[in-house]
């Protein structure tokens, strides 16, 4: 993993990781990062690759000021070996002007915003957890919008929609044995800690289908639970808004 000012900036591509993954880990859109990083579908990553894991710094009006000034002081004459400059023009002459060159204080395009409503996206949701409803051993986290569920070694985890899954593994320490789903472009489900993954990357689940069996995997889990959460164009949200009451 690589640091950069204010963060981390560069992720240092690890043998298992997927544009998913690597995108879930830092909380952004699987789309931008592909898009910062110029990588077509089907998003292939390679270990050892640099990955840029946040947006590009736009330049400061300090520095658009600088390239203005340094733009105003170049020298009007032409360099050594280029051509003499152009003679007037008799009248009558058509001038075709040169296109000039963009503004230094141009912002970056901005991306349009992305269709589709937040309750409108996916179908149907589904608790992970069957009779989740009655139990009295959830644990809804209003800091990172999760929920975790306590309950056996091995008890079933099921998908909570329909999707694909784009990611199945450990390489995110915290969160242990890790499947991250894809519904559709704008959400992702997660499911953390699992004792055993039982679906791979690439397979296509339904929802309510067993996908693992929960377990207390991941760096400082010390219980058996899942954490499970969903998350909107990169960003997670809460999984109550979205699951049957």
């Amino acid at each position: 993993m690589l640091s950069g000012c204010g963060g981390h900036v560069y992720h240092l591509v690890e043998k298992g990781d997927t544009l998913y993954s690597v995108s879930f880990r830092y909380q952004q859109d699987y789309r931008d990062v592909a898009r910062w990083n110029r990588i077509a579908p089907p998003y292939r990553l390679k270990p050892g690759q640099e990955l840029r894991v946040a947006p590009p710094r736009p330049p400061t009006h300090g520095e658009r000021l600088a390239a203005a000034r340094d733009r105003a002081a170049a020298p009007s004459r032409p360099a050594a070996g280029a051509s003499a400059p152009a003679q007037p023009r008799p009248s009558g002459a058509v001038v075709i002007p040169l296109s000039p060159p963009p503004a230094a204080s141009k912002p970056p395009p901005v991306a349009p915003a992305r269709p589709g409503g937040a309750t409108a996206a996916v179908a149907a949701w589904q608790w992970p957890v069957l009779n989740a409803r009655a139990r009295r051993d959830v644990t809804v986290s209003t800091a990172d919008k999760a929920l975790e569920f306590r309950g056996r070694r091995g008890e079933p985890v099921r998908s909570a929609a329909d999707g694909r899954v784009v990611y199945s593994g450990a390489g995110i320490p915290h969160y242990g044995n890790l499947l991250i789903i894809k519904h559709n472009d704008r959400y992702l489900s997660a499911y953390a800690h699992n004792q055993r993954l039982l679906v791979a990357e690439g397979a296509s689940v339904r929802a309510g289908q067993q996908i693992a069996e929960m377990g207390d995997s991941g760096t400082g889990a010390q219980e058996v639970k899942l954490r499970f959460e969903i998350r909107l164009d990169g960003s997670p949200v809460d999984p109550v808004q979205y699951l049957p009451r």
